[in-house]
């Protein structure tokens, strides 16, 4: 009975080895054809990049910079807003903190 017992434990051991191994198998692939279509990717545009003229570049460049400058702006609206709602949410602390100091 107590050779059942072990054999029926060794044999869940096995399994969830066999489970977790393929697990990381399967992680292993998907990280491996994610870093396939990366290169790829950057293959891709690399021959786009050298196939254009200087001044083809030089739009693609100030285009890029465009698109920054865009995204600078959201961050340092999205920031002054979040600044914002900071002083309000400490305004409101002191505040509340004024009231139990009182009571």
């Amino acid at each position: 009975m107590l050779n059942d017992v072990k054999s029926k434990i060794n044999d869940k051991v096995d399994a969830f080895r066999q489970y977790r191994e393929e697990q990381v198998r399967q992680k292993q692939e998907l990280a491996e054809t994610k870093a396939r279509a990366e290169r790829e990717k950057i293959r891709h545009e690399k021959e786009i990049l050298l196939a254009l003229s200087d001044k083809e570049l030089m739009v693609e460049a100030i285009m890029l910079l465009r698109g920054y400058n865009e995204r600078i702006t959201d961050i340092e609206a999205e920031q002054a807003d979040l600044d914002s709602r900071m002083d309000s949410a400490e305004a409101d602390v002191r505040a509340l903190e004024f009231k139990n100091s009182d009571q």
